[in-house]
């Protein structure tokens, strides 16, 4: 069985440059960096490590700048199998600090984040991608499809509630079809059936909701011994993980006790299907950044789920990526109006041309 292994951030041109992959690695926690962003020198974001610190990066692009907050920054000269990343995070000693109740402090930073994010209320602009790969497990055929454009996100509030609107320019759309065996018998050429299970999962408007103006949407129910603190000088960092039938985990980073990043992700163990029609969710992960406190608005929203699925065609695996990334360089006229994004792109041409901010990298054994 395929499976996809890495999900990137990257630029166009590494479908025709050469390219190696990197893992970014903690040596002091012994474990890989997730969501480390990586820079040229031009300073422009070319990549981003993924679940398993991974990096693939076209070799023209060396030297290049890795980035991740609570992280010493660090230049990259070449390719190196494993890259070290300096944390400026200790693990707190719990003899000499002071005992603290985590769930509280992950509370009280929730709290503040919130009054801080209800009071900076505003447009936020950038490029909106969403991905869907597909792949036949019988067949190894495989459809890749990305949608983009130039987003407009208005936030208005009124009576202690926000509303969204979403403006739009730019839309592109683009296809990568890779039948393994005989085109005219593939079963996945149907790009607009393709397309339509982008619906499964998180809504880019459920996304945006997390943008802190309501915080019951970041409520967890984990005890003390789940969680781990991490902590330095002005960050702290809590790790929550749970095992009941399935792995959960979420993660915050805050800076001065306001929330700068925020994950959650749920992965659910390979199970046998009695079925030849089934639908099984192997993870769903979703996450927000948000910049200094001065501007406090967030810079970067993902979603990500991996799912299998059974029906009288056959069996086949499919991984959706959304995404949003803020940029103030976009230029953007409040005047081509959605209520729900995703259906954008439902009448434009597809081309091959990705531009694979948010792409899928590889596919292995």
């Amino acid at each position: 069985m395929r499976k996809v292994l890495f999900i990137i951030i990257t630029l166009s041109s590494f479908f025709s440059e050469g390219q190696d992959g990197s893992v970014v690695y903690d040596r002091f926690f012994d474990e890989p960096v997730i969501q480390v962003q990586v820079f040229n020198s031009k300073n422009d974001i070319i990549g981003i490590s993924n679940d398993y610190g991974e990096v693939v990066i076209a070799k023209s692009q060396f030297p290049i700048t890795l980035k991740r907050r609570g992280y010493v920054e660090r230049v990259v000269k070449r390719m190196e199998d494993t890259i070290s990343f300096e944390s400026t995070v200790q693990l707190i000693d719990e003899v000499a600090a002071k005992p603290i109740n985590k769930m509280n402090l992950y509370n009280s930073i929730i709290d503040k984040s919130n009054a801080l994010a209800s009071r900076n209320i505003g447009d936020v602009k950038g490029r909106y991608i969403e991905s869907i790969l597909l792949i036949d497990k019988n067949s190894g055929d495989t459809m890749i499809i990305e949608n983009s454009c130039d987003l407009l996100i208005r936030r208005n509030a009124s009576k202690r509630k926000v509303k969204y609107e979403y403006y739009f320019n730019a839309l592109k759309k683009a296809v990568d079809f890779n039948p393994k065996s005989n085109p005219y018998e593939s079963i996945i050429d149907d790009t607009s059936a393709v397309e339509g299970l982008l619906n499964f999962g998180m809504t880019f408007n459920q996304m945006v909701s997390f943008d802190l103006l309501d915080k019951k949407l970041f409520e967890v129910n984990f005890e003390e011994k789940e969680i781990e603190r991490r902590k330095s000088l002005n960050s702290t960092e809590l790790i929550f993980t749970k095992n009941e039938g399935y792995s959960s985990k979420i993660q915050i980073i805050a800076v001065d006790s306001v929330m700068t990043f925020w994950s959650r992700s749920s992965f659910y163990p390979e199970k046998e299907h009695q079925s030849k029609n089934y639908l099984h969710y192997s993870k769903v992960s979703n996450q927000i950044e948000f910049q200094d406190e001065s501007d406090y608005l967030f810079n970067s929203l993902l979603f990500n789920t991996i799912l299998d699925i059974g029906n009288a065609s056959g069996e086949f695996r499919v991984e959706i990526l959304k995404g949003f990334i803020k940029d103030d360089s976009v230029i953007i006229e409040p005047i081509n109006k959605t209520k729900k994004v995703e259906k954008c792109f439902k009448s434009i041409e597809a081309g091959n041309d990705f531009i694979n901010r948010f792409q899928f990298n590889s596919l292995k054994k």
